[in-house]
């Protein structure tokens, strides 16, 4: 009975520790499984901030690509109305100076013609009883009368001359008016272009700032390299031949603002800014020395835009160059743009051709400012139009 009871207690034991285990081992199953649908909700969240992230980037690069093709489209609206201010000035500055001809010659054809009718005044008022009286008058009659037959036809030319004079006097004064109005209206709208320019500038940085983290170790590195140039030459050459710009390793954020993306291939090319060639490649500067690169003259605040896609490596000012920005693009070419009165964009940036880069400066005194450029291509300077075909 003593053994039976130990076996029954023992067998309770038993039982009791199986029941123990077995509720230990759903417990323990039931966790896991939790925490198993844990990991499963964690990982679908993260997915979808990823999948969000994403979306989120592409929206904003979309965006990005937008807001450039309109500066694009901006820029080049704006370059063809300087062009067409500077056609209206250059015609209305040769007609004010035909207007100011024409007004001298019709001064001097009034004092001729005043002479002549002086002259006629006087021949009129000779007294019929002078002939009585002196021998000789009749003699001086014939002359005077031999004399006014000659001058009539004079007087008839010049009277003829005086109304041409006139009437292109009248023309010019109806179309300087004409043109002083069409500038007005060019110039309007040229103002509203810059207006709506400066917008899309202002939503470009917008968009930037919300990633660009790192650029400023570009801005400062290439200003290290500024520091280290002794003139403008020195520095493409210490731009073009170091690999510190690259080495700054850019986070996943700054490379959707473009800063550090990779070099963009398109081929498309425009002038950097509106307006006429002063000095070419290879001709003498205005100091005697052969020209390394191109010198336009445009309007007081022109746009400048990016003459090629590529990438900025320096936009600062530099010694007597004032405001400058050098451009790297595909194949080892660089771009040097000098004589900014203001710069937009930093180091680092991508930009793509036609994309505004800055503007001339804005003198009160001169209607008209100067830009440099220069194209390199394997650290020499080359002849621009190797690139622009309507240098050539």
């Amino acid at each position: 009975m003593k053994i039976l009871l130990t076996h029954i207690f023992a067998a309770g034991l038993l039982l009791s520790s199986l029941l123990a285990f077995s509720a230990y081992a759903f417990d323990a199953d039931d966790s896991s499984e939790d925490r198993l649908q844990q990991i499963q909700i964690e990982i679908e969240n993260t997915e979808t901030n990823s999948q969000k992230l994403k979306q989120h980037m592409a929206t904003e690069k979309r965006e990005l690509e937008t807001v450039r093709a309109s500066m694009v489209d901006i820029t080049s609206a704006m370059q063809k109305l300087e062009n067409n201010l500077n056609a209206l000035e250059n015609d209305i500055a040769d007609k004010e100076n035909q207007q100011d001809q024409i007004q001298s010659d019709l001064e001097t054809d009034r004092r001729r013609i005043a002479r002549l009718a002086l002259a006629l005044q006087r021949l009129r008022q000779v007294p019929p009883e002078t002939i009585i009286v002196r021998p000789e008058t009749p003699l001086n009659t014939v002359h005077a009368n031999i004399i006014l037959q000659s001058t009539l036809p004079l007087i008839y030319k010049e009277s003829v001359l005086l109304k041409e004079r006139l009437d292109t006097l009248q023309e010019i004064s109806v179309t300087l008016s004409n043109k002083r109005h069409e500038m007005y209206s060019e110039k309007q709208k040229l103002e509203d272009k810059q207006n709506e320019l400066e917008g899309l500038l202002a939503k470009r940085e917008t968009i930037y700032k919300k990633h660009v983290s790192e650029y400023q170790k570009l801005v400062s590195l290439s200003k290290n390299l500024a520091k280290e140039a002794t003139n403008i030459q020195d520095l493409m050459s210490k731009i073009e031949n170091t690999n510190r710009l690259e080495a700054v390793k850019l986070s996943r954020q700054a490379v959707l603002s473009g800063v550090g993306r990779k070099m963009p291939m398109d081929s498309k090319v425009n002038m950097p800014v509106s307006g006429i060639v002063l000095t070419r490649y290879g001709e003498k500067d205005s100091i005697g020395a052969l020209s390394r690169g191109i010198e336009f003259q445009s309007r007081a605040g022109a746009i400048v835009v990016a003459p090629m896609s590529g990438i900025v490596r320096y936009a600062d000012t530099f010694g007597k160059f004032g405001n400058v920005v050098i451009i790297e693009h595909k194949d080892q070419y660089f771009s040097l743009v000098a004589g900014l009165g203001k710069i937009d964009t930093v180091v680092g940036r991508s930009v793509i051709s036609g994309e505004p880069i800055g503007s001339l400066r804005k003198n009160t005194s001169a209607s008209k400012t100067n830009l440099y450029y220069e194209l390199r291509y394997k650290g020499k300077p080359i002849n621009p139009s190797v690139k622009f075909v309507d240098l050539s």
